[in-house]
């Protein structure tokens, strides 16, 4: 399957969190979409303004990357209460949003000047008292913060953050680096016993997360952070996060834009709980190129005059108008020719099943999705199709397999659907589904556009294509494994 043209789901931070990080922003439209504060607002050197944004979100990868680990290591412990990796994420982002009052602002620190911000009742985003309180225990050690993180999410976005500067480092590197730009006034002033009880706390912070995630020693745990690859996420986020601070109100109304259209698809999924399936070029290989080396073979008509003539005849036969023999009959007398053998063996083909297709429909079956099959065909393959399937996919119901004969219309394509009784609308009732619980998966590009016109989600399979299930699964609630 060629990839679709679909957008990529983007789990971006709610709009308000990158408002914060973005800058001072206007009320727009009666609603606040940032506040004075953010990291960039009043930030004119390029430079100083990216390395704020930079360890953001670096902070932001590592701290997810390290409640991921943590998560995939206790799968299946029914002890383990799972990291919210969302939480530590924004966590990262906004630890030092708000940076800068620390030089403009005497005797008040960034955590100070970020809670300030965010008591702000009119600055609402989802976990904000719990980001609140990572900002405070992002300090543990330093005079007047004495909240020890009580928590993995706190505790890691403490790591996270000593972790992760320009680039990731080791602790030891971290508190060299952090001496050096004290001594020449780069960050806040800390008093010597302050150093020391931070340092300590983060390496027993460190050593317990090394417990509780197996065997990894100090050197594994940061070539496994420094390994960790930017996220689609984050490859947005920082396109986003270059821009002018005075372009603030344009960027979050885009990213709010964008995660209302989200998660309406993402509604929209949770609906979907029945794949379509069309049959030949599909679930088979194409099977006419076959049935026509056979027509050939008897009639001795030459390929190009022979299909000419089959597409005049064939569409009767699958809106169930004619049958096979009266079929036979026509085509004589298009091509003047005799016929000589049984209706049934003059339109012989074979079918083959696509071992990809196979495999996802079971897979299908299995996450508990219902699979139905549509296909414009004839009575005398509709048999073998039937007994095929059944025989191949012990998870279809008979009753899901559809023919175009026996619902007395075919799939037509978009322009020519009106002349004919629409095939997608009479297989939703037969099926007891609406529209909007549906996914068709066809190969002819008409009959998809026909679908969409139906409201039913629909997916187009072209020759030679890959990566089917993954742009299936787009579609529904589940993701490739």
């Amino acid at each position: 399957m060629e990839r679709t043209e679909a957008r990529p789901h983007l789990n971006l931070p709610h709009h308000v969190v990158l408002s914060l990080l973005s800058g001072k922003v206007e009320e727009i439209e009666g609603h606040l979409k940032a506040v004075e504060g953010g990291a960039l607002f009043g930030v004119i050197d390029q430079e100083k303004w990216w390395g704020v944004i930079n360890h953001s979100l670096l902070v932001r990868r590592v701290a997810m990357g390290m409640a991921n680990l943590a998560n995939q290591v206790h799968k299946g412990d029914q002890s383990w209460c799972n990291i919210n990796v969302d939480l530590v994420g924004n966590g990262g982002l906004l630890e030092d949003f708000a940076k800068r009052y620390e030089k403009e602002y005497p005797g008040m620190d960034h955590v100070q000047a970020g809670v300030r911000i965010l008591d702000d009742e009119s600055i609402n985003f989802p976990n904000k008292d719990r980001i609140k309180k990572m900002l405070v225990t992002h300090l543990y050690g330093m005079d007047g913060y004495n909240d020890e993180p009580a928590n993995w999410e706190e505790k890691i976005i403490v790591l996270a953050d000593h972790y992760a500067t320009g680039e990731v480092v080791s602790l030891e590197e971290r508190f060299a680096d952090f001496k050096s730009r004290q001594v020449h006034g780069q960050t806040m002033s800390t008093e010597e016993t302050e150093f020391w009880r931070i340092h300590d706390y983060c390496y027993a912070a460190q050593k317990e997360f090394m417990d509780t995630v197996g065997t990894i020693d100090e050197s594994q745990l940061i070539a496994f952070l420094k390994n960790l690859p930017a996220t689609a996420e984050e490859i947005k986020l920082r396109e986003i996060l270059r821009r002018q601070p005075e372009k603030a109100p344009r960027i979050v109304l885009a990213v709010e834009r964008l995660q209302r259209i989200q998660a309406r698809e993402k509604e929209a999924r949770e609906k979907r709980n029945t794949v379509i399936f069309d049959f030949g070029g599909v679930i088979t290989e194409d099977p006419d190129p076959e049935m026509i080396n056979n027509m050939v073979g008897l009639s001795g008509i030459e390929a190009g005059r022979l299909e000419g003539a089959l597409n005049q005849v064939v569409p009767l036969m699958q809106r169930g108008q004619i049958d096979e023999e009266l079929a036979c009959r026509q085509l004589e007398q298009i091509l003047n020719i005799q016929i000589k053998v049984k209706a049934e063996d003059f339109f012989a083909t074979k079918f083959k099943i696509k071992e990809e297709t196979k495999a996802l429909i079971d897979e299908l079956v299995d996450k508990g999705f219902r699979v139905a099959v549509l296909t414009n065909t004839i009575p005398s393959h509709f048999i073998r199709i039937k007994q095929l399937l059944l025989d191949t996919f012990s998870g279809l119901n008979q009753k899901d397999i559809l023919a175009s004969f026996e619902l007395k219309t075919r799939k037509e394509g978009r322009n020519k659907k009106r002349e004919q009784p629409d095939i997608f609308q009479m297989a939703l009732d037969r099926l007891a589904i609406k529209a909007e619980n549906a996914v068709i998966v066809d190969d002819n590009p008409n009959y998809v556009s026909q679908a969409r016109d139906d409201g039913i989600a629909s997916l187009l399979i072209k020759p030679k294509s890959i990566d089917l299930k993954e742009a299936l699964f787009s579609k529904l609630t589940i993701s490739p494994g």
